[in-house]
């Protein structure tokens, strides 16, 4: 099991971790400043020790490219666990997640992969595509297609099932 060293919580959270991995590397007996500790972490030479600096206003701040060498270093790592009390205290104000504003569709990618896609994407590719089919088409074959749909439209809307056999005929059956 591993060893406790510390809790950190909302207040000032950014303050305790630094705190904390100051303290671990006091507790290690790491020298901070050293450019042997910053070559084995894999970081430019004195860089941890602007990271631990115990000014107010560090040199540096920890982030995304640091974080992992300088925990390997102090040989810690991070287990994030809930928090009740947080939980508690903010999490009656904290507006549900509204899933229809994201919705995301599974499309087949290829080689029988599966990427997810918004609606709004879809929609905003299909229009491109019905553009690219529109100029692709001739003339004379666009407007045999509009016909045939506004002729299916017309059908349902005076109670039809949309379906004519003949594109030609209108919805009363008499040709146009």
């Amino acid at each position: 099991m591993p060893e406790f060293v510390a809790e950190i919580t909302h207040p000032n959270a950014y303050a305790r971790m630094i705190s904390a991995f100051r303290d671990r590397a006091e507790q290690r007996r790491i020298a901070i400043c050293g450019n042997d500790v910053a070559a084995v972490a894999g970081l430019p030479s004195c860089y941890i020790g602007k990271l631990l600096s115990p000014s107010a206003q560090p040199m540096r701040r920890v982030g995304m490219i640091s974080l992992g060498p300088l925990l390997a270093v102090l040989g810690l790592k991070i287990i994030l666990a809930e928090d009740p009390e947080a939980l508690e205290q903010f999490g009656a104000r904290i507006p549900a997640k509204d899933d229809s504003a994201t919705r995301l569709l599974a499309v087949k990618a290829g080689r029988g992969k599966q990427r997810l896609i918004s609606v709004r994407f879809l929609r905003k590719i299909a229009h491109s595509g019905g553009v690219a089919r529109n100029l692709a088409l001739s003339p004379a074959r666009r407007k045999k297609i509009a016909r045939k749909a506004a002729l299916a439209k017309w059908a349902k809307a005076r109670g039809g099932n949309g379906t004519n056999k003949k594109a030609g005929a209108s919805a009363g059956g008499l040709p146009i």
